[in-house]
């Protein structure tokens, strides 16, 4: 039985469109901010730390996630570039963030790992040929976001390459048609937050002005560990977002060996990194089967109130039918037994064509014993215990009185006494006829 129709009541969907197999899952569908988003970006960003300022020279191992350990990144006007792509349900994030040379008078240590120990021993590490204060260094990363089941815009992170590892838990949650929050965590350096904050697009959506930051819960007094602030403008053209990137590698020294693969030339920066259909399918809408099904089809009150009547209708009808065909079974015999009594007395044969209008009013006359042409219960009793109905019991008696006196009146008059006699079918009354059987 299907909801929504003449007899059931609304499905859950036309009020709920997560129920709803017809609301689109598509993120661009689902709010109109993923329209503007999607495109090529490049920003120049500054990295400020409470107590410190601007951050030129914050320590970050990009293998483990963890802030405060590793070689150090200048964040100090920063040059990033991202390429966000949204197909149907699913959005795509690479990104790329170019940090300047950190300052030579901050390589022997920094002071701004003072809320995790600091460390001076990994600023060149094995497979890595970048100098400190002499090349500038680069964090790459992809990320991929799925729409969720509530299909209210949300895309929520599903795994990530580089600085938005594998472990990467959060969304994009859009405010308004010009503006995001984003909150990401990496829940391997749980409970770190990375990345929470807004971006808003203005200048007709050719810039984003981005305020996001690091926070560390285990940092005692503020937990903000480091703030990004800046400006996101839009790249029209592919090829115009290269030789910037390509630029900006020259300009930070940054060496062959550090840079990731450039420009991209498959689906992740990462190959060996890259999300698997298999992986999407276990919560991505389009191919994953949503917890908000439509329950069983329910009959609309007022359907279950007209069968109910309905059925007790039908019920009553029959049980009324019944007590009809019983009464009129019933009425039969006495029938049966009054004429057979009749009949006797008439000495006539036991049809009721054998009945004379002078023979009914030769027997009415011999029941109304006192002569005032009507017949009482005890006349009528009397005569019946003469033998002429055969064995009759109190309450036999009693019931052949009520249908014999038709008005109630307590008195039979002739007419009544007439009626049930005519009313006998014409057929040949049983010699056994009595009420019993």
């Amino acid at each position: 039985m299907k909801c929504g129709t003449f007899w059931t009541k609304d499905c859950l969907g036309k009020s709920d469109k997560r129920y709803d197999p017809n609301s689109s899952i598509n993120l661009i569908d689902q709010h109109p901010f993923y329209k503007h988003y999607v495109g090529l970006y490049n920003s120049t960003l500054t990295g400020t730390s409470p107590g410190f300022g601007v951050v030129r020279g914050f320590p970050y191992d990009e293998k483990t996630g963890e802030f405060g350990k590793g070689p150090l990144y200048n964040y100090e006007n920063f040059i990033s570039f991202r390429n966000i792509t949204v197909v149907g349900s699913r959005l795509y994030l690479h990104s790329y963030a170019f940090f300047a040379p950190v300052p030579l008078d901050l390589c022997n240590g920094s002071s701004y790992s003072s809320f995790l120990p600091p460390t001076n021993d990994t600023r060149n590490l094995q497979d890595d040929d970048t100098v400190c204060g002499i090349n500038g260094r680069v964090l790459a990363s992809d990320a991929w976001y799925h729409s969720s089941y509530e299909k209210d815009g949300t895309a929520i992170a599903l795994s990530g390459t580089g600085l938005l590892g594998p472990s990467n838990i959060g969304g994009i949650f859009p405010v308004t048609e010009n503006m995001i929050q984003i909150s990401t965590r990496d829940s391997k350096i749980d409970p770190i937050t990375q990345n929470s904050g807004f971006q808003i697009f203005f200048d007709n959506y050719k810039k984003i002005a981005t305020k996001t930051g690091v926070f560390n819960f285990r940092k005692e007094g503020n937990p903000l560990v480091l703030s990004n602030d800046g400006s996101i403008d839009r790249v029209e053209d592919e090829k115009l977002l290269f030789e910037q990137m390509s630029k900006v590698i020259e300009k930070f020294n940054i060496t062959q060996k550090n840079i990731p693969a450039f420009p991209m030339q498959t689906e992740c920066i990462f190959v060996d990194e890259c999300i698997t259909e298999e992986q999407f399918c276990e919560v991505d809408p389009s191919c994953s089967l949503s917890p908000y099904q439509e329950p069983g089809a329910n009959l609309k009150n007022g359907v279950i109130a007209c069968i109910v009547i309905g059925v007790v209708l039908i019920i009553t009808a029959a049980l009324y039918m019944l007590h009809l065909f019983t009464m009129k079974k019933e009425k039969e015999k006495i029938r049966q037994v009054l004429i057979k009594g009749i009949a006797g007395g008439a000495n006539v044969g036991f049809t009721q064509a054998g009945l004379t209008m002078d023979d009914l009013v030769g027997e009415f006359k011999k029941i109304d014993m006192n002569d005032d042409g009507l017949i009482q219960k005890s006349e009528l009793k009397k005569y019946a215990q003469s033998g002429k109905f055969g064995e009759l019991s109190e309450k036999d008696f009693a019931r052949m009185f009520q249908i014999i006196d038709k008005d109630g009146s307590g008195e039979i008059d002739f007419i009544e006494f007439v009626t049930i006699i005519g009313q006998c079918p014409n057929k040949e009354v049983t010699t056994d006829a009595n009420l019993e059987s």
